[in-house]
C-alpha cells in the first residue's frame, strides 16, 4: 500500500495523488497543478509525502508558473 500526498507549507493537505496497492517496480505519477477541488494552484513551495508501509519519505518542491 502506498500513499502520496501534496501539502502546502503550513502542512495542510492539498491533494492525494495515490492511495492504493502497487506492485514492486518503477511507477510514474503526474500532478496537474490542481488541488483536491480541481482548482489550479499558484506557484510556491509544496511538500510531498510518500508512505509505503512503515516507511515515509518527505520532500520539497517548487512549483513555477
Amino acid at each position: 500500500m502506498i500513499s502520496l500526498g501534496i501539502y502546502d507549507v503550513k502542512g495542510g493537505l492539498v491533494r492525494v495523488l495515490a492511495d492504493k496497492s502497487e506492485q514492486a517496480g518503477d511507477h510514474v505519477i503526474t500532478w496537474d497543478r490542481r488541488d483536491g477541488r480541481g482548482n489550479y494552484l499558484s506557484g510556491g513551495i509544496y511538500c510531498l509525502r510518500l508512505t509505503r508501509g512503515e516507511q515515509t519519505l518527505i520532500g520539497k518542491m517548487v512549483l513555477l508558473r
